[in-house]
């Protein structure tokens, strides 16, 4: 797997083991599985939601896990929000510990993500991991992480998050968020891979279900996913979205966290309304892209001394003599260029006649 943005040629493969992020939980810090959907419907790539809803795979070098060990939401251009959970790697202590970037990728398509040795859709290097600075990994308050992709996904339409001024409250009690994740389909946990969704009614702000654990806190929504009528989440499905209509559009309004062990009374999002000042800091401060230094007939400027060919080797601004006039030389040193014989030009004499030539570029009536 090379590159920023990968293709089916260049992925290859390692079986997932040994990296999990916990997500069910039947008491407070007890750990165990990921968090996924039950008796899902498909949940197809030409709709713009489910194509926004990825996997969180495994990167080691050039390689990426078989299966994803979460579930992500593209929400805009170059963000992927998922759960705290999903991206901490502490493995014991009081503090979450981020994974590196290069230790994950993020698959958009369909799924599974391989068949056979192909990749059955495209993978996503990500360049910065954030997790929230108040996340719990032992209540799963706060459980929200952005990734910044390497490079854009500009063919798929992004998921807004939902912003506080329609965020979810009680009143909202009944509505139906379309839950959306990779793996389980069944509480026999005997098919995995494949993107599904579910549309589950919201309980209300809060571990509000009887039988949930946690303390009622408005970074939080719960549901209950006991079958009758409504499945959910289970093993698996961390990080991955439920979505809500908002006067005809699509924002991610939730965060899969955690449930009980059984996939069966009731399952935890983080409430993504509850973040927004989080999550637009993060879209906001981007890192500006890095200067084009190839060879492509013109000398950056911005390019560190030595990197960009077209410059001739020396610092932009610096005649190197080389017979070509060339970015940041000039005949004269106007315009904050370098006097240099590379540039031809008449700067006395008749008006008409005077002419410099000026990063490559001839100006003056004479030219």
């Amino acid at each position: 797997m090379t590159g920023k943005r990968f293709g089916s040629a260049f992925a290859l493969v390692f079986a997932l083991g040994g990296f999990g992020c916990s997500a069910q939980v039947d008491d407070l810090g007890d750990d165990n599985d990921d968090f996924r959907i039950i008796n899902g419907d498909p949940a197809p790539s030409n709709v713009a939601e489910y194509a926004a809803t990825v996997g969180v795979h495994v990167r080691s070098g050039n390689q990426v896990s078989v299966e994803p060990f979460c579930t992500g939401t593209l929400i805009s251009s170059e963000v992927i929000m998922t759960a705290a959970h999903c991206c901490d790697e502490s493995n014991g202590g009081p503090n979450a510990n981020p994974m590196e970037p290069d230790e994950v990728a993020v698959y958009f398509g369909q799924g599974p993500a391989f068949v056979g040795n192909n990749v059955n859709g495209e993978f996503f290097g990500i360049s910065e991991v954030s997790i929230h600075p108040s996340y719990s990994k032992f209540s799963l308050n706060n459980d929200i992480c952005l990734f910044r992709l390497e490079v854009p996904n500009t063919d798929t339409t992004p998921i807004p998050h939902l912003p506080a001024s329609l965020g979810l409250s009680n009143g909202d009690a009944g509505t139906l968020l379309d839950h959306v994740g990779f793996g389980y389909s069944d509480l026999s946990f005997s098919q995995y891979g494949v993107k599904l969704h579910a549309d589950v009614p919201l309980a209300g702000l809060g571990c509000v279900v009887p039988g949930c654990p946690s303390p009622a806190t408005g970074g939080q929504f719960s549901y209950v996913q006991d079958g009758n009528p409504f499945f959910g989440p289970c093993n698996g499905d961390s990080g991955g979205p439920a979505f809500i209509n908002r006067g005809g559009t699509t924002y991610t309004a939730g965060i899969t966290s955690y449930g009980d062990q059984g996939c069966s009374v009731y399952g935890v999002s983080t409430n993504v309304s509850a973040y927004e000042g989080f999550i637009n800091d993060f879209i906001g401060t981007a890192p500006p892209p890095p200067p084009d230094c190839s060879a492509d007939g013109v000398c950056n400027g911005d390019c560190a001394p030595g990197d960009d060919p077209d410059c001739g080797g020396n610092p932009p601004g610096g005649c190197d003599n080389d017979g070509v006039c060339e970015a940041g030389e000039s005949c004269d040193g106007r315009n904050g260029t370098t006097a240099c014989g590379d540039c031809p030009g008449v700067t006395n004499g008749r008006p008409s006649n005077r002419f410099c030539f000026v990063n490559g570029v001839c100006e003056g009536p004479g030219c």
